[in-house]
Protein backbone atom coordinates (compact mmCIF):
# COMPACT_ATOMS: atom_id res chain seq x y z
CA UNK A 1 0.00 0.00 0.00
CA UNK A 2 1.17 3.52 -0.65
CA UNK A 3 0.07 7.14 -0.87
CA UNK A 4 -0.63 8.04 -4.48
CA UNK A 5 -1.19 11.73 -3.71
CA UNK A 6 -1.32 14.15 -0.79
CA UNK A 7 -4.07 16.76 -1.24
CA UNK A 8 -4.93 19.90 0.71
CA UNK A 9 -6.91 23.11 0.37
CA UNK A 10 -8.26 26.05 2.29
CA UNK A 11 -12.05 26.54 2.15
CA UNK A 12 -13.35 28.80 -0.58
CA UNK A 13 -16.65 30.30 -1.67
CA UNK A 14 -18.37 28.89 -4.74
CA UNK A 15 -21.67 29.83 -6.35
CA UNK A 16 -24.19 27.09 -7.05
CA UNK A 17 -27.62 27.91 -8.50
CA UNK A 18 -27.32 31.45 -7.22
CA UNK A 19 -26.34 30.39 -3.69
CA UNK A 20 -22.92 31.11 -2.19
CA UNK A 21 -21.43 28.05 -0.51
CA UNK A 22 -18.31 27.86 1.63
CA UNK A 23 -16.52 24.55 1.12
CA UNK A 24 -13.17 22.84 1.55
CA UNK A 25 -13.86 19.92 -0.79
CA UNK A 26 -11.77 21.28 -3.68
CA UNK A 27 -8.47 19.64 -2.74
CA UNK A 28 -5.36 19.97 -4.88
CA UNK A 29 -2.30 17.71 -4.81
CA UNK A 30 0.97 18.92 -3.34
CA UNK A 31 4.45 17.41 -3.61
CA UNK A 32 5.64 19.27 -0.53
CA UNK A 33 5.88 17.47 2.83
CA UNK A 34 3.19 18.66 5.23
CA UNK A 35 2.86 18.60 8.98
CA UNK A 36 0.05 16.35 10.20
CA UNK A 37 -1.67 17.54 13.36
CA UNK A 38 -4.50 16.29 15.53
CA UNK A 39 -7.17 18.25 13.65
CA UNK A 40 -5.81 18.47 10.10
CA UNK A 41 -2.86 18.63 7.74
CA UNK A 42 -1.04 21.93 7.39
CA UNK A 43 -2.51 23.86 4.49
CA UNK A 44 -5.84 22.06 4.77
CA UNK A 45 -9.02 23.13 6.53
CA UNK A 46 -12.69 22.17 6.64
CA UNK A 47 -15.43 24.72 6.05
CA UNK A 48 -18.39 23.51 8.13
CA UNK A 49 -17.01 22.15 11.39
CA UNK A 50 -20.46 21.01 12.52
CA UNK A 51 -20.29 18.07 10.09
CA UNK A 52 -16.67 17.97 8.90
CA UNK A 53 -13.29 17.91 10.56
CA UNK A 54 -12.60 17.44 14.23
CA UNK A 55 -10.56 14.75 15.91
CA UNK A 56 -12.50 11.89 14.29
CA UNK A 57 -12.34 13.36 10.77
CA UNK A 58 -8.91 14.92 10.77
CA UNK A 59 -7.71 13.14 7.61
CA UNK A 60 -9.75 11.63 4.80
CA UNK A 61 -8.47 8.81 2.61
CA UNK A 62 -9.91 7.59 -0.68
CA UNK A 63 -8.70 4.68 -2.87
CA UNK A 64 -7.25 5.69 -6.23
CA UNK A 65 -8.65 2.44 -7.63
CA UNK A 66 -12.19 3.83 -7.29
CA UNK A 67 -11.52 6.67 -9.71
CA UNK A 68 -12.13 4.55 -12.80
CA UNK A 69 -15.32 3.09 -11.28
CA UNK A 70 -16.87 6.55 -10.80
CA UNK A 71 -15.69 7.71 -14.21
CA UNK A 72 -17.39 4.76 -15.85
CA UNK A 73 -20.63 4.93 -13.88
CA UNK A 74 -20.99 8.71 -14.12
CA UNK A 75 -19.66 8.87 -17.70
CA UNK A 76 -17.05 11.46 -16.78
CA UNK A 77 -13.52 12.13 -17.96
CA UNK A 78 -10.34 11.56 -16.00
CA UNK A 79 -10.04 12.97 -12.49
CA UNK A 80 -7.16 14.75 -10.84
CA UNK A 81 -5.98 13.61 -7.39
CA UNK A 82 -8.22 15.06 -4.69
CA UNK A 83 -11.34 14.76 -6.87
CA UNK A 84 -13.33 13.27 -4.00
CA UNK A 85 -12.14 15.81 -1.45
CA UNK A 86 -9.65 13.37 0.03
CA UNK A 87 -6.41 14.30 1.75
CA UNK A 88 -4.77 10.97 0.99
CA UNK A 89 -5.32 9.27 -2.36
CA UNK A 90 -4.34 5.72 -1.47
CA UNK A 91 -3.35 2.67 -3.48
CA UNK A 92 -3.94 -0.89 -2.31
CA UNK A 93 -6.25 -0.11 0.63
CA UNK A 94 -9.97 -0.83 0.25
CA UNK A 95 -13.07 -0.44 2.43
CA UNK A 96 -13.53 -4.23 2.46
CA UNK A 97 -10.12 -4.57 4.13
CA UNK A 98 -10.62 -1.86 6.71
CA UNK A 99 -11.96 -2.16 10.26
CA UNK A 100 -12.85 0.72 12.55
CA UNK A 101 -9.88 1.17 14.85
CA UNK A 102 -7.30 -0.12 12.37
CA UNK A 103 -4.06 1.79 12.64
CA UNK A 104 -1.78 2.53 9.71
CA UNK A 105 1.68 4.01 9.71
CA UNK A 106 2.24 6.56 6.96
CA UNK A 107 5.92 7.30 7.24
CA UNK A 108 6.16 8.41 10.86
CA UNK A 109 2.48 9.31 11.16
CA UNK A 110 0.06 6.86 12.79
CA UNK A 111 -3.54 7.10 11.57
CA UNK A 112 -6.52 5.26 13.08
CA UNK A 113 -9.64 4.51 11.02
CA UNK A 114 -12.62 6.20 12.68
CA UNK A 115 -15.56 5.92 10.26
CA UNK A 116 -16.61 5.76 6.60
CA UNK A 117 -17.63 8.84 4.73
CA UNK A 118 -21.29 9.87 4.68
CA UNK A 119 -21.51 12.04 1.56
CA UNK A 120 -23.29 15.38 1.76
CA UNK A 121 -24.77 17.60 -0.92
CA UNK A 122 -21.45 19.37 -1.54
CA UNK A 123 -20.03 16.07 -2.74
CA UNK A 124 -22.73 15.93 -5.40
CA UNK A 125 -21.98 19.52 -6.39
CA UNK A 126 -18.27 18.74 -6.67
CA UNK A 127 -19.03 15.66 -8.80
CA UNK A 128 -21.50 17.70 -10.89
CA UNK A 129 -24.31 15.17 -10.54
CA UNK A 130 -26.69 14.04 -7.82
CA UNK A 131 -26.15 10.47 -8.99
CA UNK A 132 -22.78 10.57 -7.25
CA UNK A 133 -24.57 10.47 -3.87
CA UNK A 134 -26.45 7.25 -4.51
CA UNK A 135 -23.45 5.73 -6.24
CA UNK A 136 -21.23 6.45 -3.26
CA UNK A 137 -23.70 5.09 -0.72
CA UNK A 138 -24.76 1.95 -2.54
CA UNK A 139 -21.36 0.96 -3.88
CA UNK A 140 -19.72 1.40 -0.45
CA UNK A 141 -16.84 3.08 -2.26
CA UNK A 142 -16.78 5.92 0.21
CA UNK A 143 -13.24 6.12 1.50
CA UNK A 144 -12.50 6.40 5.21
CA UNK A 145 -11.75 8.98 7.87
CA UNK A 146 -8.74 8.82 10.18
CA UNK A 147 -7.80 10.11 13.59
CA UNK A 148 -4.21 11.27 14.02
CA UNK A 149 -2.42 9.39 16.82
CA UNK A 150 0.82 11.30 17.05
CA UNK A 151 2.41 14.60 17.85
CA UNK A 152 2.90 16.89 14.84
CA UNK A 153 4.81 14.92 12.22
CA UNK A 154 5.75 15.48 8.59
CA UNK A 155 4.07 13.33 5.96
CA UNK A 156 5.30 12.91 2.40
CA UNK A 157 3.42 11.74 -0.66
CA UNK A 158 4.30 8.43 -2.31
CA UNK A 159 5.29 6.84 0.99
CA UNK A 160 4.55 3.23 1.85
CA UNK A 161 1.61 2.62 4.19
CA UNK A 162 1.94 -0.23 6.65
CA UNK A 163 -0.71 -1.69 8.96
CA UNK A 164 0.29 -1.17 12.57
CA UNK A 165 -2.43 -2.93 14.56
CA UNK A 166 -6.07 -4.08 14.37
CA UNK A 167 -7.96 -3.00 17.48
CA UNK A 168 -11.49 -4.20 16.76
CA UNK A 169 -13.50 -6.72 14.79
CA UNK A 170 -15.94 -4.03 13.64
CA UNK A 171 -15.88 -3.78 9.83
CA UNK A 172 -16.18 -0.42 8.17
CA UNK A 173 -19.42 -1.58 6.56
CA UNK A 174 -22.18 -4.03 7.34
CA UNK A 175 -22.29 -6.10 4.17
CA UNK A 176 -25.24 -7.32 2.14
CA UNK A 177 -27.59 -4.58 3.25
CA UNK A 178 -30.18 -3.52 0.70
CA UNK A 179 -31.31 0.07 0.98
CA UNK A 180 -35.01 0.70 0.60
CA UNK A 181 -36.50 3.94 -0.66
CA UNK A 182 -37.84 4.76 2.79
CA UNK A 183 -34.46 4.24 4.48
CA UNK A 184 -32.69 6.43 1.94
CA UNK A 185 -35.42 9.03 2.37
CA UNK A 186 -34.91 8.95 6.14
CA UNK A 187 -31.17 9.41 5.75
CA UNK A 188 -31.52 12.28 3.29
CA UNK A 189 -34.20 13.95 5.40
CA UNK A 190 -31.94 13.65 8.42
CA UNK A 191 -29.05 15.25 6.53
CA UNK A 192 -31.32 17.97 5.15
CA UNK A 193 -33.06 18.71 8.43
CA UNK A 194 -29.95 19.10 10.56
CA UNK A 195 -27.06 19.95 8.26
CA UNK A 196 -28.15 21.22 4.85
CA UNK A 197 -29.20 24.81 4.30
CA UNK A 198 -30.20 24.63 0.62
CA UNK A 199 -32.52 22.16 -1.12
CA UNK A 200 -31.11 18.69 -1.66
CA UNK A 201 -30.00 18.55 -5.26
CA UNK A 202 -30.79 14.85 -5.31
CA UNK A 203 -34.45 15.83 -5.30
CA UNK A 204 -33.99 17.95 -8.41
CA UNK A 205 -32.49 15.35 -10.72
CA UNK A 206 -35.05 13.24 -12.50
CA UNK A 207 -34.46 9.52 -12.21
CA UNK A 208 -31.82 9.77 -9.48
CA UNK A 209 -34.08 7.96 -6.99
CA UNK A 210 -33.90 4.80 -9.07
CA UNK A 211 -30.24 4.47 -8.17
CA UNK A 212 -31.16 3.97 -4.53
CA UNK A 213 -32.76 0.62 -5.38
CA UNK A 214 -29.38 -1.03 -5.78
CA UNK A 215 -27.98 -3.48 -3.28
CA UNK A 216 -25.31 -1.79 -1.22
CA UNK A 217 -23.49 -1.73 2.07
CA UNK A 218 -24.65 0.17 5.13
CA UNK A 219 -22.04 2.25 6.95
CA UNK A 220 -21.85 0.76 10.45
CA UNK A 221 -22.25 4.15 12.12
CA UNK A 222 -25.38 5.00 10.11
CA UNK A 223 -27.40 1.92 11.06
CA UNK A 224 -28.57 3.26 14.46
CA UNK A 225 -29.33 6.63 12.88
CA UNK A 226 -31.55 5.05 10.26
CA UNK A 227 -33.27 2.89 12.86
CA UNK A 228 -33.96 5.83 15.16
CA UNK A 229 -35.12 8.06 12.33
CA UNK A 230 -37.78 5.63 11.08
CA UNK A 231 -40.28 7.69 13.07
CA UNK A 232 -38.74 11.19 13.21
CA UNK A 233 -39.94 13.67 15.76
CA UNK A 234 -42.37 16.10 14.14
Amino acid sequence: MRIHALNVSKPKTIVYKGEELFTGIYKVPTAEPRMVRILNIDGDEQADLTVHGGVDKAVYGFPFEHYSYYQEKLKQDSYEPGQFGENLTTEGLFESDVHIGDRYRVGEVVLEVSQPRSPCYKFAIKMETAKALSLCINSAKTGFYFRVLCTPTLVFWQVVVTAAIRNTVIPLFKRNFKFTDSQIEIYLNFMHRFFIRIPLIVSHEKGARRNYQHKGALPTILEPILQRMRHPVR
